[in-house]
């Protein structure tokens, strides 16, 4: 039976310095939603076709979402609401704790949307965070 892992561990983790080796944790993450996959279909049909022919274009790896309890004190989440004023491509790593090593997705991208949701009395202030993936993302394992 395949292993089934859950949410729960994974970390959501920003490349502040823009080394591309040291990451800085995001704390109170409420929720990670890691970077869809779509390709491209490139038609390739020609007048001897007798249907529609096509091959594989592009992958598009989309976009990154993050739901954190927001603290506008917290430095790191000052960090992304600033990013969000002045977009550069950053790093970006989501790491979910497989076994026996945790698996790592590395990504550069740019803030599109940092939103404040509306909230009650007693409500957490929250923040949602989408980032446009600008290349490739890169699975490896942590060791």
């Amino acid at each position: 039976m395949a292993k089934r892992y859950r949410f729960k561990g994974t970390t959501f983790s920003v490349d502040k310095l823009g080394t591309g080796v040291t990451y800085t944790k995001i704390a109170q993450v409420l929720s990670i939603g890691k970077p869809p996959k779509t390709v491209d279909s490139v038609e390739d049909t020609d007048l001897d076709s007798q249907a529609k022919e096509f091959s594989p274009g592009l992958t598009d790896n989309g976009e990154a979402t993050v739901e954190l309890r927001f603290d506008p004190q917290d430095p790191n989440h000052q960090f992304l609401e600033d990013l969000a004023d002045d977009p550069v491509n950053t790093g970006f790593q989501i790491r979910i704790p497989t076994e026996p090593d945790a698996t790592l997705y590395t990504f550069e991208g740019f803030p599109t949307q940092f939103d404040s949701p509306p909230g009650g009395n007693q409500d957490p202030i929250t923040a949602n965070l989408s980032i446009k993936v600008n290349g490739v993302v890169t699975r490896t394992t942590e060791t």
